[in-house]
């Protein structure tokens, strides 16, 4: 099994984004990208936790896993 990052890693690699070679800030453009993914997601979190939905706090939850990593791996 994948970790995280290797699962990250491995999207961006197929989808052809960008993988930074050392920690930097990514532009405006992928800030305010990475910025509504995660508001996004953390939305349908906790809107499946106030309707008691396991399943979608479980996709929530990785969702936002998936966005964190990645703004983590992303280069600018």
């Amino acid at each position: 099994m994948l970790t995280p990052e290797e699962s990250v890693r491995e999207f961006h690699e197929k989808y052809w984004h960008l993988i930074a070679s050392h920690p930097s800030v990514p532009s405006q453009v992928i800030k305010d990208l990475r910025l509504s993914l995660c508001l996004e997601e953390m939305n349908e979190f906790i809107t499946a936790i106030i309707q008691n939905d396991f399943i979608e706090m479980a996709d929530g939850a990785a969702d936002l896993v998936y966005v964190v990593v990645g703004t983590r791996s992303e280069e600018r």
